[in-house]
């Protein structure tokens, strides 16, 4: 049976490949955010625990276009274990948004100090 099959102008995945998980797969945001087109993407677990990480990574990209779809697992969830972990998640994006927007905030940074001295620089 074929993993995958043409599918008009890209690829249908039936069953699932295997990967090295949603701290890898965002490392490949910014290049998948370029492609003209949809990029959908499944999330595979055996508990409610395991589903929590994948909205918890979601949430970690500071990325609000995940917010949709945190939302939705929130609403419809059969889980209120998962319900609680993707309200959760969505209540941390500002969070995760300053973070990432500090850490990107290379203008600021003074190389004649150390990084826990840059840390306590206002931007």
């Amino acid at each position: 049976m074929p993993r995958m099959a043409p599918a008009g102008q890209g690829m249908l995945n039936g069953i699932g490949i295997q990967n090295p998980g949603i701290d890898a797969w965002r490392g490949t945001m910014p290049e998948l955010s370029t492609l003209p087109v949809p990029v959908w993407g499944s999330a595979v677990g055996t508990t409610a625990a395991e589903f929590a990480l994948v909205a918890k990574g979601l949430a970690a990209s500071g990325d609000t276009k995940y917010q949709a779809l945190l939302q939705e697992v929130a609403t419809q969830a059969p889980s209120s274990k998962l319900q609680r972990y993707a309200n959760q998640s969505i209540d941390l994006f500002a969070k995760y948004q300053e973070r990432i927007r500090i850490l990107n905030a290379t203008a600021d940074w003074d190389a004649s100090l150390n990084a826990e001295e840059n840390q306590f620089i206002e931007y």
